[in-house]
C-alpha cells in the first residue's frame, strides 16, 4: 500500500476564478512563467495566500479569495526541495541537461529571467522523467519584506514562506472558501 502524505493548503485568486475552482476543480498553470513548472499552485500558510490573492484582486480591482485544499498524494511521488536528499536529487537529475543546453547554445548568463525560465524548465523535465507529481520548495522572494527585516535584525530566519506546485489536480479531495486561518 502507498503511504499519503497530507497536506492542508491555501490558494490565493480573486472572486470569480474562485467560483470557477469551486465549480469545476482547479485549472494548471502552463508556461514557462512558472517558478516550479506547470500546475496548481499552493501555499502552507494562509497569510501567505491571502497576501498573493489582495495583490492579484488589487491589479484586477475585484475582491480577493483564499481557497483552502486537501491534498493527498503518494509519498513516492513528491519532491521536497527543503529536504537535503531531494534537493541533491534534482540537481543531480537536471545539471548535467542544463549543462548540454548551455554549451549546445552558447547561452551562460546572469540574466534573471533567462534562469527564471531555465527554472521551469528543468522542473517540468524532472517531473515528466521521474513521475513527480508535486513540488514543494521555499520561496526566495520576500512578500512581506517590512516586517522580515526588522525579524532579520532580530536575528530570526524569515525564509519559511513555503508553496507547493501540484501538478495533478486529481490529489486534491477538497476544496472550500476559507475566510480566516483554519487551524487544525
Amino acid at each position: 500500500m502507498k503511504k499519503l502524505i497530507h497536506y492542508k493548503l491555501f490558494h490565493g485568486t480573486i472572486k470569480e476564478r474562485s467560483q470557477q475552482i469551486l465549480k469545476d476543480g482547479y485549472n494548471l498553470s502552463r508556461g514557462d512563467q512558472h517558478w516550479l513548472g506547470n500546475g496548481i499552485y499552493f501555499y502552507e500558510q494562509f497569510g501567505l495566500a491571502n497576501i498573493w490573492a489582495t495583490k492579484l484582486a488589487a491589479a484586477k480591482f475585484t475582491e480577493p479569495v483564499v481557497l483552502y485544499s486537501d491534498v493527498a498524494i503518494p509519498k513516492a511521488l513528491i519532491l521536497d526541495l527543503t529536504n537535503y536528499n531531494d534537493r541533491k536529487r534534482f540537481e543531480t537529475t537536471t545539471r548535467q541537461f542544463c549543462e548540454n543546453y548551455i554549451a549546445t547554445c552558447g547561452k551562460e548568463t546572469t540574466n534573471e529571467q533567462y534562469w527564471a525560465k531555465m527554472r521551469s524548465a528543468l522542473c517540468n523535465l524532472f517531473c515528466e522523467t521521474t513521475g513527480t507529481m508535486l513540488i514543494r520548495a521555499e520561496l526566495q522572494q520576500n512578500m512581506d519584506a517590512e516586517n522580515n527585516i526588522f525579524m532579520r535584525k532580530l536575528g530570526f530566519s524569515v525564509n519559511n514562506q513555503i508553496q507547493i506546485c501540484l501538478r495533478n489536480k486529481k490529489y486534491v479531495t477538497r476544496t472550500y472558501e476559507s475566510e480566516s486561518e483554519v487551524i487544525v
